[in-house]
C-alpha cells in the first residue's frame, strides 16, 4: 500500500460521519419509498455508526448478498456482531449461512500466571 492510500484512508476516518437524516436524505434522493425511508430511519437510530454505511449500501442496492446476510445477522443479535456466532435459532434460513465471527486473541505471557 502506498503513502498516497494510507493518507486518503486516515483522512477518510478523521471526517464526521453522515447523520441519520442525511442517510435518509440519499435514500429519498434515489428513490427509495417513503415507508422504505421510515423504516431505515427507525433502524439506523439503533445502529452504532461503524454500521451505518453497510446498511445505506444494502438499501441503495450496492450491497452483495454476502453482506445483506452479514447485516441481516448482526442487527438479529442486537448489532454486536460477535454475538451472531453463537445463534441458537436454528430454524433461521440463515443460520447455516450465518457469518462467524472470531474474537482475536490476547496471548498472556506466564509471568501473569498465580504463584
Amino acid at each position: 500500500m502506498d503513502q498516497a492510500h494510507i493518507d486518503k484512508m486516515q483522512a477518510a476516518r478523521r471526517e464526521t460521519p453522515p447523520t441519520v437524516e442525511e442517510y435518509c436524505q440519499q435514500f429519498v434522493d434515489a428513490g427509495v419509498d417513503k415507508e422504505t425511508v421510515h423504516q431505515a430511519r427507525i433502524r439506523l437510530q439503533q445502529m452504532n455508526l461503524s454500521l451505518r454505511l453497510t446498511y445505506s449500501r444494502i438499501i441503495l442496492n450496492k450491497a452483495s448478498s454476502k453482506v445483506r446476510i452479514k447485516a441481516f445477522c448482526t442487527e438479529c443479535m442486537g448489532y454486536e456482531k460477535y454475538e451472531v456466532a453463537d445463534c441458537t435459532d436454528k430454524g433461521c434460513a440463515l443460520y447455516g449461512v450465518r457469518p462467524i465471527y472470531r474474537r482475536k486473541v490476547t496471548k498472556t505471557s506466564n509471568n501473569d500466571a498465580p504463584v
